[in-house]
Order: C-alpha cells, then sequence, then structure tokens
C-alpha cells in the first residue's frame, strides 16, 4: 500500500469519528433554584395590669418590640401591680430566650420581679407565652422613701434555635 492510501485512509477514519463524536453529542442543564419562606418575628403583642393591690397606681407603661417599660406610683408598704406580659412568636421559625435584661430606677423599698420566663426557654412558631412582672412596695419598709415611683424595664432578646 502506498503511503497516499494510508494517509487517505487516516483521514476518512478521522472524519467518521468527528461526524459520529458529534452526533451523539449532547448538552446537559442544570437548572435549581432556592428560596428561603421562613420568617423570624418575635414581639410583645399585649401588657395588662392584672392585678392592683392597696393604693397602688400605673403611671405608665410602654411596649415595643421585645421590651416593655412599667412606671408605677406606689403609696404603702404592701402595695402591688402585678402586669401580664404577652409575647408572641409570629414567625415560622422556632425562638429561644437568650437573654432577660431587667433595668429599674434605683429605689430599695420597690421590689420587682419577673416570673414565668427563663434564658433558654423555646416559644415555638405561631405560639405565645404570657409571663408576669410585679412590683411591689417592700412590706419591711421602715420609713417613708424619699421617691415613692420607681421604672422598670424588662428586655427579652430571642434568637432562632
Amino acid at each position: 500500500m502506498s503511503r497516499k492510501n494510508i494517509l487517505n485512509g487516516l483521514l476518512l477514519l478521522l472524519c467518521i469519528m468527528t461526524i459520529a463524536y458529534a452526533s451523539f453529542q449532547s448538552h446537559l442543564n442544570i437548572v435549581g433554584a432556592a428560596n428561603i419562606s421562613s420568617k423570624f418575628d418575635v414581639e410583645i403583642e399585649n401588657v395588662t395590669a392584672a392585678k392592683i393591690v392597696g393604693g397602688a397606681s400605673n403611671s405608665s407603661l410602654v411596649y415595643t418590640g421585645t421590651s416593655v417599660t412599667f412606671k408605677a406610683l406606689l403609696t404603702a408598704p404592701g402595695d402591688m401591680i402585678t402586669y401580664n406580659v404577652m409575647v408572641k412568636n409570629n414567625g415560622s421559625i422556632d425562638a429561644k430566650v437568650s437573654d432577660i435584661e431587667v433595668s429599674s430606677s434605683f429605689n430599695d423599698d420597690i421590689i420587682f420581679e419577673v416570673q414565668g420566663i427563663n434564658e433558654g426557654d423555646i416559644l415555638k412558631a405561631n405560639d405565645f407565652v404570657i409571663y408576669t412582672v410585679i412590683v411591689k412596695y417592700n412590706n419591711n419598709a421602715d420609713s417613708m422613701p424619699e421617691k415613692l415611683d420607681a421604672s422598670l424595664t424588662v428586655k427579652n432578646d430571642y434568637q432562632q434555635v
């Protein structure tokens, strides 16, 4: 066989292989999309003075987001106001109480208590919790303080579970 025939045969084989490869070739397209539809929304929905004892009165009550500020006027030992604070998880993700911050104006004769909520508590999605804040005039007060009112702010921080 001559060189020319071998070269023509190799070129023909190369053309056949190219045509075969092109006819079996296909494109693979992968298209995807992801959407996040979860919502994180925890806030105070309502605050009420549930119980008032003695000559106590509610001077001011302000709540926004996850913070509530109480200002109570107490006139004698034993006076007390109990507040109910309703916190609602309006989101689609469970929330955990990560911090409870309580700050008050300084007055030794006025006692504050926060009950019914603790750090680490879980608030399920679309659920609510009601916790209690008690403001009371110390029964053991032996003299009339100069300042008869006090303010308290309770701030709850939440994080996703």
